[in-house]
């Protein structure tokens, strides 16, 4: 009789396991807010500008020393090439159908009382400008210096060309009625008009 109450046991402990393992999980929920802010799509505005690098240095002219003769001369720039208009160009998103094209024109400006001037005394400026490698596209005038303005080039935009020059390329005609020696000078007054 003793081994009956044993088995009994036994049987009872087993079935307690296996009424433990199965577990009962319960789902939960949450919310949660998601949002943005959407705005009306616009294109940038026009911004940077178009100006001069030290015109008053760059675009100085020394001219070679010259010998009256008694006839018509030329004098050469000194150093050739050395006089030069530079222009730094950061403009971005020009307004549509316009190509950022500017200008720049000369005229002298001396003072009518400075007894060596060049216009006073019959000297003759002329400037045949040119382009310079990799800095920028320009049409080229031909002018010679006056009280009023002359253009001297034209440019436009270009993308990623940001450092514009151009060789000013001066030469001056001296009289052959010219017989007084000495220093003569002008000064030149440069304005670079870009599109409106």
């Amino acid at each position: 009789m003793t081994s009956k109450k044993i088995i009994t046991s036994l049987m009872v402990a087993s079935a307690s396991v296996m009424l433990v393992a199965p577990m009962v999980v319960k789902a939960e929920s949450g919310t949660s807010d998601a949002s943005v802010s959407i705005k009306e799509g616009t294109t940038p505005g026009p911004s940077g500008a178009i100006s001069f690098v030290d015109v008053t240095t760059s675009a100085k002219i020394n001219f070679a020393d010259t010998t009256l003769t008694g006839a018509l001369l030329t004098a050469n720039e000194k150093t050739a090439g050395t006089a030069r208009i530079k222009l730094t160009d950061t403009r971005e998103n020009l307004t549509a159908g316009k190509d950022g094209t500017y200008t720049v024109q000369v005229k002298d400006v001396t003072p009518t009382t400075t007894a060596n001037g060049f216009l006073k005394n019959g000297l003759s400026l002329k400037l045949a400008s040119a382009n310079v490698s990799g800095k920028g596209t320009h049409t080229h005038n031909a002018p010679t210096v006056g009280t009023g303005s002359q253009l001297v080039f034209s440019g436009k935009y270009e993308t990623g060309v940001k450092e514009k020059e151009v060789t000013l390329n001066p030469t001056l005609t001296i009289p052959a009625t010219l017989n007084t020696s000495g220093e003569y000078s002008a000064k030149l007054e440069w304005t670079l008009t870009p599109e409106i």
